[in-house]
């Protein structure tokens, strides 16, 4: 069996460490990027399970992201989480207008995250 295929999108670095060296110990395979535009160059090129992404980043943020990946990018899409420090009505609203995409507030709990992604891929 292969290694399910994740994509961290967070443009504080300490932060793609620490989910980065956490997947990886499950079992993960995990590639990186620090804004929505090189995550969706990174999508073009590969299929990924499950795209973990902040909202608020510089260039091309975690909305404009999904948005784009989307309406752009044929065939299946990863399954994604979207991180948000603030998780109001129209985020919770606009995330439910996308197939397979969930909010998880910040700070993220790996504990949770993990036992998302041991659903997810059971």
């Amino acid at each position: 069996m292969s290694k399910k295929q994740l994509l961290i999108v967070d443009d504080q670095p300490h932060v793609l460490r620490v989910i980065k060296m956490s997947l990886e110990k499950k079992g993960y395979a995990v590639d990186m990027a620090n804004n929505g535009k090189i995550a969706l160059g990174r999508l073009r090129e590969k299929s990924y399970d499950v795209m973990i992404t902040d909202i608020q980043m510089p260039v091309m943020d975690g909305q404009e992201l999904v948005e784009t990946m989307h309406k752009e990018l044929e065939g299946e899409k990863p399954f994604t989480f979207v991180n948000t420090a603030k998780a109001d009505e129209t985020l919770r609203t606009w995330a439910a207008t996308f197939p397979n995409t969930e909010l998880i507030e910040k700070p993220i709990s790996l504990r949770r995250l993990m036992d998302r992604l041991a659903i997810i891929f059971s």
